[in-house]
């Protein structure tokens, strides 16, 4: 027995594993920092219809992060992970339009839009096939996203049934309107294919990746701020929508990247990177309602599916510098 596991130990360790060469395996730490310029669309549908009755636009203007990016290489293989966090900061706008005819935008409000919560993990997988001074790779990614908005202090025209704009209305002093709160995660899978070229210090790098599947979880939570005293509780009027959206090849996005290498242990990076999503609708619930429970997030009140479809859009440009340490 005992020579059966001297001779199991002796090959598995003589094995290529067992043998690396420094050539073989190497780590990289990149530290960065950088921006997201773009927006998220929330819509609801009319009940039983593709016509939409509401949209909030949720700006990022820009969202600013701190980054950290891991990657490991053996054999070709890279495994990297990545994550990022987003300064809890004002970002721009937070619009929001109802249609309460058809094809006539009664009501619009505009919010001071702030960052809450933002935290942006991905996994990646890839293999280099080496080519001259290119190197061609295929990706499969898992992308896991949580994002979280305050809209405040907004004012918006109410026309009921008369454009926003009309000059009836838009002559009159605006509402003020309560707040909303937005979050989202999202569970996005990434597959695609990665080139690089080498010039002299000099790599270059282009990423395409499209997404087999998404599923997008989002909560709405329209906020009542008229109500302050705790003994008029039960007068509050806010409500919690819940929206859950599933695409299949409707996820794109794109990385371009240029890293000057200083030596072999350090090198400046910088990336732009694209994501951009059409439309994806799905299945909505409210408490506004009592019913069953959606089942969404933990601890929620009881929820009633609805009639009407949700739906969300991301169009999203990000730019970021970091520093490569190279082991």
């Amino acid at each position: 027995m005992k020579r059966l596991l001297l001779i199991i130990l002796s090959v598995f360790l003589s094995t290529q594993i067992f043998a690396l060469s420094p050539e073989d395996f190497s780590f990289y730490v990149q530290p960065s920092i950088g921006f997201t310029e773009g927006q998220i669309g929330e819509y609801l549908y009319a009940k039983n219809s593709d016509r939409v009755i509401s949209y909030l636009q949720w700006q990022e203007q820009p969202l600013v992060n701190g980054a950290i990016d891991l990657g490991v290489n053996l054999y070709n293989f890279n495994l990297e992970g990545f994550v990022y966090a987003v300064l809890p900061v004002y970002c721009g706008q937070m619009t929001d339009s109802d249609w309460k005819k058809t094809d006539v935008k009664t009501n619009y409000g505009v919010f001071e839009n702030s960052a809450g919560k933002n935290i942006n993990l991905t996994g990646k997988i890839s293999y280099d096939f080496f080519i001259n001074n290119f190197t061609l790779s295929p990706v499969v990614a898992v992308n896991f996203r949580y994002m979280s908005f305050t809209a405040r202090n907004g004012y918006g025209w109410y026309g009921e049934n008369k454009a926003w704009d009309s000059e009836e209305i838009i002559n009159q002093p605006p509402k003020k309107l309560s707040g909303i709160d937005y979050y989202r995660r999202n569970i996005i899978v990434l597959a695609g294919l990665k080139t690089q070229y080498s010039i002299n210090n000099f790599r270059f790098g282009l990423e395409l990746d499209v997404s087999p599947f998404a599923v997008f979880y989002a909560q709405d939570y329209h906020r009542d701020d008229n109500v302050y005293a705790p003994e008029d509780e039960e007068l509050r009027q806010d409500y919690i929508t819940l929206m859950v959206q599933n695409g299949f090849f409707q996820y794109y996005s794109a990385v371009l990247t240029a890293e000057y290498i200083c030596n072999n242990q350090f090198s400046l990076v910088a990336a732009v990177k694209g994501d951009i999503s059409p439309i994806l609708k799905g299945q909505t619930a409210t408490n506004a309602y009592r019913g069953i429970n959606f089942g969404l997030f933990d601890g929620d009140p009881e929820f009633m599916m609805i009639n009407q479809k949700s739906g969300t859009d991301t169009l999203e440009l990000s730019f970021s510098f970091g520093v490569k340490f190279n082991f």
